[in-house]
């Protein structure tokens, strides 16, 4: 709701809030699937909220950091396509936010040549 209504500091805080509570229930819990995902979503919160702030390279952090918990998801789980599906939707807004920033180079695939 802050977010929607503009109140994009009032949003970043809570979603920080929100990011340091399920960062606590996964050390309590390091197996459980499901509070790996919450995090990752926390992440991806935070992240928007400074692509919107215009704040890429802390997008950028949070993004990568939302990343890495879906490559391990995906990585112990090849067989689950929520985790797949997940890791894709993250690859695709980290390269989103490269291009914004105008880091063509890093989004690239290998060998791509402009």
């Amino acid at each position: 709701i802050l977010q929607a209504q503009g109140k994009l500091d009032d949003a970043l805080a809570a979603y920080q809030q929100e990011k340091s509570i399920q960062e606590t229930l996964v050390e309590s819990a390091p197996s459980d699937k499901e509070r790996q995902i919450d995090l990752a979503s926390s992440n991806s919160r935070i992240s928007r909220v400074h692509e919107l702030q215009g704040k890429l390279d802390e997008a950028l952090i949070s993004s990568e950091r939302r990343t890495v918990i879906m490559e391990n998801l995906a990585t112990d789980s090849p067989s689950n396509k929520r985790f797949q599906d997940e890791l894709a939707r993250s690859h695709s807004v980290l390269g989103g936010l490269l291009v914004k920033k105008g880091q063509y180079r890093e989004v690239a695939p290998v060998g791509w040549t402009a």
